[in-house]
């Protein structure tokens, strides 16, 4: 489906494993969220980002009005709330607060918050329903779809986790006021990211808007989050548990997590860290003869244009290279990487760590 600014407030996102998770879309987030919460009112147990806790008020205050018990657990924002001990702390407030399996967590804030409210849900009383309320732009276009959950370990990012698909998902546009504008551009990456691996027209499209897009009008943003989560649909169609085609999702990541980790999760927004690692692996890619240079010229332009510290990105290759062997993905000194072919096709070839450091020097 060609990209068009013409799109309706609702996408339905299948996985290869027979989930169903439902999105809508629209302007203020309370008349959003009833429409993808269980149909029976129970009891909603919401974790939040510090940093939105405004906004899970407005939602209990919505949420009790409608009939349901709501109980909260706030989180601090960033990096270092992914580790095992967030979870434990959280499964033991919402055993404390009465939270039964007929009841359901809401996730609010952005990919950090999605990430560990997610694992928690996962595992309290062996899986309870999530519901995604994004309030980053990385969580609206990538993160709240997908099923994906998980926190750090000393070794790496996203080392622990799950699978665990959303019962559904809410995107407002009203919430995209509450980011920092550093933060606000972090999530443009990844709206790149889904442009170059996917879809020219939206590339251009973004290129040829820039100025609107990189200031957050509504008009055009609301279409292009939507745009990125069917494209993300699509893969999830596919290949949901990442044993194949999922990982070309990975795109900039592989070369992010790795930066990420060398910067301790605090020097770098994930963002920041994807839009260097994404100019990383499109040199490694070209210099391998698996996409075209003007490729990689016309990506780190559009994300130099954005405000994303790609000019960093050789410094911040030097410092991530020892965690690069860490990878996750990972398999006999072997990481996918993605390619480009002339037609616009991409493609993912396991290539050794050794070659992927030495064609991005």
């Amino acid at each position: 489906m060609p990209f068009s600014l013409a799109r309706t407030p609702r996408l339905v996102v299948q996985t290869s494993t027979g989930e169903k998770t439902p999105v809508v879309f629209g302007r203020r987030i309370e008349s959003l969220v009833p429409a993808v919460m269980p149909r029976k009112p129970g009891f909603a147990w919401i974790i939040a980002d510090r940093n939105v806790q405004s906004v899970a008020d407005r939602l209990m205050r919505g949420l009790r009005g409608l009939g349901w018990q709501t109980g909260c657990s706030v989180i601090p924002p960033g990096e270092k709330t992914k580790k095992m001990s967030t979870i434990e702390g959280l499964c033991s407030g919402m055993h404390e607060g009465g939270l039964d399996r007929g009841g359901c967590v809401v996730a609010v804030g952005g990919g950090v918050t999605g990430d560990v409210a997610g694992f928690a849900a996962s595992v309290y009383m062996r899986g309870i329903p999530v519901v995604q309320v994004p309030t980053s732009l990385i969580a609206m276009v990538d993160a709240c779809i997908g099923g994906k959950t998980g926190v750090n370990l000393p070794g790496g990012k996203n080392l622990a986790g799950t699978f665990h698909q959303p019962y559904g998902a809410a995107v407002a546009a009203d919430l995209l006021k509450t980011l920092p504008p550093r933060h606000y551009r972090s999530g443009l990456a990844e709206v790149v990211k889904y442009a170059v691996v996917f879809d020219r027209q939206l590339f251009k499209f973004i290129r040829w808007n820039a100025v609107g897009v990189r200031e957050g009008d509504e008009r055009l943003m609301l279409p292009v989050i939507r745009r990125c989560l069917e494209l993300k649909a699509g893969v999830l169609r596919m290949d949901t548990l990442e044993h194949g085609k999922r990982a070309i999702l990975n795109f900039g990541h592989t070369w992010g997590h790795a930066i990420e980790a060398a910067g301790g999760f605090r020097r770098l927004t994930h963002g920041e860290a994807v839009a260097m690692g994404m100019v990383l692996e499109l040199k490694a890619a070209s210099n391998l003869g698996m996409a075209d240079a003007s490729l990689a010229e016309a990506a780190g332009a559009l994300l130099q244009e954005f405000g994303l510290p790609v000019k960093s990105a050789m410094e911040w290759r030097n410092r991530a290279a020892p965690w690069l062997a860490g990878d996750k993905k990972k398999l006999r000194e072997a990481i996918p990487l993605v390619g480009f072919k002339k037609a616009g096709a991409i493609f993912l070839r396991r290539v050794n760590i050794k070659d992927i450091l030495d064609a991005t020097c």
